[in-house]
């Protein structure tokens, strides 16, 4: 749910997590997930245009970017889960899909490739490593910890202020690691840690692209390794099922011939298909139910002529492989399902029921 704020104002803290910056900027973007009063509420992230020039301190990218899912989030969290050193989000939501997960293509999209990845990775071990309170030791987790960057030499320099916290979100906690951008600085030229039992910790000439480790107790202070880089596709699941030529988008569908809502899903599809030419969409469908022949299958593509061709003779191992899939995603068996796979076979989506034009487009701007 927004908040009544004017134009320039980004959403009230409480209303969800504050997103962190996109490496190489120092500003930061707002994410919120719905209060959910309705069920009809929609997520909402704003872009920070600090430095831009634009008159709107932010701008809301909430459609554009497609986090205002109809799935209806209860709760969110920062994480960089492909490890590029880009802030993403996740959601948990009441209706399907039960987990979204937002990738943080400002990489991709930046037009100054020189703050497109620039940024300092900070993890924090506080002193207190028991149970109990302690007025000269942090939490073992460090949250609470503030942070002072100072980036450049001269006094006019800009200092970022950050604060370690596990999170903001429903019932949620963030990554543990806080990332900073650097914008067109090859350094942070100084960092001060101030711990929540009061002890300050300093470090200064940081290369960008370091992961900081800072000890409360500990010497040293600080221990610096680089920050690792891991491509978004490591284990992403696969599914080929056809050895012909592909779209840059297939769409497998599950049905059977005695399946009611399989036959009245065949408009939205006819829609998919008109608006999408072959070489972006290619579409077929998979056949779960084991009483249905090749022939009673070709039977009922001749009657009902559906946009998608039925793959009539998948093996058994196919089948297990499809159904592990919409498994794994979904938590039950139901038809008909959709699975959006990428020209090489890795999936993109597995939801109930059609996708909208919408999506496809995204998935599809995505490759």
């Amino acid at each position: 749910m927004r908040a009544n704020l004017p134009e320039d104002a980004p959403p009230k803290p409480t209303d969800g997590p504050l997103l962190s910056e996109p490496p190489g900027r120092g500003s930061l973007d707002w994410f919120h997930d719905n209060t959910s009063h309705s069920g009809h509420e929609k997520n909402h992230l704003f872009v920070n245009n600090m430095g831009s020039g634009k008159g709107e301190l932010f701008t809301d990218i909430s459609g554009i970017s497609g986090v205002n899912s109809s799935a209806d989030a209860r709760a969110s969290i920062i994480w960089d889960f492909d490890r590029d050193g880009f802030s993403d989000l996740a959601t948990v939501n009441a209706n399907a899909p039960k987990l979204e997960l937002w990738h943080n293509r400002y990489p991709e999209l930046a037009h100054d490739a020189l703050e497109a990845g620039r940024f300092i990775a900070l993890r924090f071990i506080g002193g207190n490593h028991t149970a109990n309170p302690s007025r000269n030791a942090s939490p073992r987790d460090g949250y609470g910890a503030r942070v002072i960057a100072t980036l450049g030499e001269d006094p006019e320099s800009l200092s970022l202020r950050r604060e370690h916290r596990a999170g903001e979100g429903f019932a949620s906690q963030n990554s543990a690691t806080l990332r900073i951008g650097l914008g067109r600085h090859e350094k942070m030229s100084h960092l001060s840690v101030r711990w929540p039992s009061g002890r300050v910790t300093q470090l200064s000439d940081i290369p960008a692209g370091s992961l900081v480790t800072a000890f409360e107790l500990a010497e040293p202070a600080f221990q610096i390794t680089p920050y690792s880089i891991r491509s978004v596709d490591d284990g992403v699941a696969r599914l080929n099922l056809t050895t012909e030529e592909r779209a840059k988008l297939v769409m497998y569908t599950t049905m059977t011939t005695t399946c009611l809502n399989c036959r009245a899903e065949l408009p939205e599809l006819e829609h998919l298909r008109t608006s999408f030419p072959t070489d972006d969409l290619a579409m077929f469908a998979i056949p779960v139910d084991p009483l249905d022949t090749p022939a009673t299958l070709a039977q009922w593509e001749s009657r009902f002529e559906p946009p998608y061709r039925v793959l009539r003779n998948l093996s058994g191992k196919e089948h297990e492989t499809i159904r592990a899939l919409v498994l794994s995603e979904l938590r039950i068996e139901a038809t008909p399902t959709t699975i959006v796979t990428t020209r090489d076979g890795s999936v993109l989506s597995i939801q109930l029921g059609a996708p909208t034009v919408s999506k496809l487009r995204r998935l599809m701007s995505a490759e």
